[in-house]
């Protein structure tokens, strides 16, 4: 997980890229545990929720420039942005 970074600011800790990305490009894949409750850091998806030390550390946003994909082998983001 070379191309992000952890920061902190006011609002908290985050997953922060250091790099640009191109439009559509996979960001990067989550891998975790399956949960069938919800934590501090998991992310729900479905019915379940996986928790990833990645995944809680990404933060939502009103106007998002990346988007959870899943895929039936692996659950990802992709850039939105251009």
């Amino acid at each position: 997980m070379i191309d992000f970074v952890v920061n902190e600011n006011d609002k908290g800790r985050g997953l922060y890229a250091k790099i640009k990305f191109s439009r559509g490009t996979r960001v990067l894949i989550l891998e975790g545990n399956y949960l069938p409750y919800p934590t501090k850091t998991s992310i729900q998806i479905g019915k379940k929720h996986i928790e990833s030390w990645e995944g809680g550390h990404i933060n939502h946003h009103c106007d998002p420039n990346t988007e959870i994909k899943i895929h039936k082998n692996f659950i990802g983001t992709c850039s939105s942005s251009l």
